[in-house]
């Protein structure tokens, strides 16, 4: 499936510069999705994704599970595609988002705001949603705590739809990393390029596995 420009040359930039550092990247990506498979997501979310992430689902859906892989490209390491967060799937999305619905519908709006997002942070004025779970929030990579890199649909006034956030059990401060996801990409490519994104190999581990900050270079 052919992407269109913007988010095809940021995508291909990612995988280059994450490959050009060791990183064995087209490597681990899953078959992109059927249009049938997007539907479906779209349908449970009530929703439909903006164009630029459904189309890098046609053309990959998620990664496969570095732990589980046996065939290790000689000399190659590695790693979830975005540092510490693996590429969600569209299955994998679609759990996480239901975890996330399984919880407003568990509570009131009262105890949601009592229990959840009175504890719930916004960076700054970034322009997103003072809370701690959202059905527009909808998530595309995920570590291994349940934290999440999310498109935003529905973002506070001043924010652009399809926003990239960080939402997550462990993520008290809600803040917007790109406008899109396009732009997310393009930016760490050309961050881990330069140097401001850095990747290390840990020799004592049995597989070829590295873990990076994605952060520390877009907020620097």
């Amino acid at each position: 499936m052919a992407l269109n420009v913007s988010i095809q040359s940021a995508w291909v930039a990612w995988l280059s510069a994450l490959e050009a550092k060791g990183v064995a990247a087209r490597s681990v990506l899953r078959p992109g999705a059927s249009v049938e498979q997007v539907v479906e997501l779209e349908s449970l979310i009530d929703a439909r994704l903006p164009p630029e992430v459904r189309e890098l689902y046609l053309a990959a859906d998620g990664q496969e599970d570095i732990f589980k892989i046996e065939d290790v490209p000689e000399g190659k390491l590695l790693a979830p595609l975005f540092g510490g967060y693996d590429f969600n799937s569209l299955e994998e999305m679609a759990v996480h988002w239901t975890g996330g619905r399984e919880i407003r519908d568990q509570y009131t709006n009262d105890e949601m705001d009592i229990n959840f997002n009175g504890n719930v942070e916004v960076r700054g004025r970034d322009p997103v949603r003072k809370l701690y779970t959202h059905a527009g929030w909808i998530p595309f990579a995920t570590d291994g705590g349940g934290n999440s890199l999310a498109i935003d649909l529905d973002p506070a006034p001043g924010g652009t739809r399809g926003q990239v956030i960080v939402i997550g059990p462990d993520e008290d401060e809600r803040r917007v990393l790109a406008p899109g996801l396009a732009a997310f990409l393009g930016s760490l490519a050309s961050m881990l390029e330069v140097g401001r994104l850095t990747i290390e190999p840990r020799e004592d581990d049995e597989r070829p596995i590295v873990f990076f900050q994605i952060e520390p270079g877009l907020l620097s």
